[in-house]
């Protein structure tokens, strides 16, 4: 193999390492998750804000005073724990050991008079490309 193909397929290598380990960081560090947190909260336009946010996409998760804000609606979590298998995601499944959510309050604006009944939102009719197991949910 020629000298400069070599030093070619050992740069490409050695790229395809560093976006790895970023990408690892990101996910598995609790400031590379709050980092991607905070991208996902300037995407919703400020719709979704929390007070703290702790642990990793790789493991444990726990969010804080978590606020949704939609025309019409609003959403305030206390707290909201998420402990899941993200290797289990490889096998086309979304595993979930525990989730625990605290301090739940919807608010919905609107007369009730004025707008047509919903229909009940069934969990069953999502088309979602993964089989959800979850172990623990409070």
């Amino acid at each position: 193999m020629p000298s400069a193909l070599k030093k070619i397929l050992l740069l490409l290598l050695g790229v395809l390492l560093l976006v790895s380990a970023g990408a690892l960081w990101l996910v598995g560090s609790d400031a590379g998750t709050r980092l991607l947190a905070e991208q996902a909260r300037r995407l919703s336009g400020d719709a979704v804000q929390w007070d703290s946010i702790e642990g990793s996409l790789l493991g444990s998760l726990e969010l804080r005073g978590v606020r949704v804000r939609q025309p019409g609606q609003t959403l305030d979590i206390e707290r909201a724990a998420l402990q899941w298998r993200p290797a289990a995601l490889l096998e086309g499944l979304l595993q979930i050991e525990s989730l625990s959510v605290v301090g739940v309050q919807i608010e919905i604006a609107g007369d009730e008079e004025d707008s047509p009944p919903a229909d009940p939102f069934l969990p069953a009719e999502l088309n979602i490309p993964l089989d959800i197991t979850a172990q623990d949910i409070e």
